[in-house]
């Protein structure tokens, strides 16, 4: 026989099948969130593990270095020691080596270099050959003081505020050679009538020391102009030319070359300059002095003591040319 066929379902029949479909995916849900409870509980058990085991292999490592630090602090103490005698050693012989030597210069340290600026500034300089001497042997204390600073950041006692503050030497040496230099130059320009070195009333003035070269020109009595050479080529090999508007002024015309860059130093610029800088200055004269009844009548003035430096051209501002000139060169 054929089988039956199904009849529809009832009502009620298709109402208890969706409540048991209902009731097994709430079941199916309950047992993922379970499934997903206990992944994360698991995970978090397993970092919990994997820190005790970091941090018990970090306090084994600590205790391992700490045993070493103390089995290695005899070698260590005597190793300092060592090297504080062999820094010791090393004073005492360039101290006496610059005894032997008789040299003038001061030791490496605050009080020392701060004495040697004190009397530096308060010396009585006069000529430019002075100047030059105190430039060479300023220079050799900034040599002194580079191989110092060098020395002491190859330490292990490294102290950075300590070298810093002997770093800062530098510049302090350097600007006390330009002051002693400016001095000098406003002594000469009042003392000018002694200096002449011929009939046309021109001065000209050369000294040159270990690649310091300075030359100076003035002419304090104006004749028809025409370009002229300065030839310092003997002493400085060195020409200077100089154009109508200063042949024709009221200034002195200072040419300095440096060995170093002392324009670096001053405005905080490590660049390295090769070959020195020339730094050439136009300064104003003092008032001229005057022969009266065979006495000798010098003005006092502020430029007497004090150099004061021109733009170029003159009368030109800081830095704004607004007028064409011939070159300085």
């Amino acid at each position: 026989m054929p089988p039956k066929k199904k009849g529809k379902k009832t009502k009620a029949e298709t109402e208890a099948d969706k409540i048991a479909e209902a009731a097994a995916a709430e079941a199916k849900l309950v047992e993922d969130a379970k499934n997903a409870e206990e992944a994360v509980l698991l995970a978090e058990q397993e970092a919990k593990r994997i820190e005790e085991l970091r941090k018990s292999s970090r306090v084994d490592e600590l205790d391992r270095l700490k045993q070493s630090l103390e089995d290695m602090s005899e070698e260590i103490a005597l190793r300092h020691t060592k090297q504080e005698s062999k820094k010791k050693q090393e004073e005492d012989g360039r101290e006496w080596d610059q005894f032997l030597a008789c040299s003038s210069q001061p030791r490496i340290n605050d009080g020392d270099l701060n004495t040697y600026i004190t009397e530096t500034v308060e010396s009585n300089m006069t000529t430019l050959n002075a100047a030059c001497e105190c430039f060479v042997a300023t220079e050799a204390i900034i040599e002194d003081v580079s191989k110092q600073l060098i020395r002491t950041r190859g330490e292990a006692s490294f102290r950075k505020v300590a070298a810093n503050r002997i770093e800062d030497f530098i510049p302090q040496l350097r600007n006390m050679c330009l002051e002693k230099l400016d001095n000098v130059t406003a002594n000469i320009l009042q003392h000018s009538d002694n200096y002449f070195i011929n009939e046309e009333k021109e001065i000209r003035i050369a000294e040159g020391v270990d690649g310091l070269k300075i030359a100076m020109w003035v002419n304090l009595y104006k004749k028809s102009f025409r370009y002229k050479t300065l030839d310092f080529e003997s002493s400085l090999k060195m020409k200077v030319e100089i154009p109508k508007p200063l042949a024709m002024a009221d200034v002195a015309l200072r040419v300095i070359q440096f060995p170093y860059s002392q324009i670096s130093s001053r405005f905080g610029n490590d660049d390295l300059v090769l070959g020195g800088v020339l730094q050439i200055d136009v300064v104003s004269l003092p008032p001229i002095s005057k022969i009266v009844k065979g006495w000798v009548m010098r003005p006092i003035t502020e430029a007497s003591e004090q150099l004061h430096k021109n733009n170029y051209p003159i009368g030109s501002a800081d830095g704004v040319v607004t007028t064409i000139a011939p070159p300085l060169k």
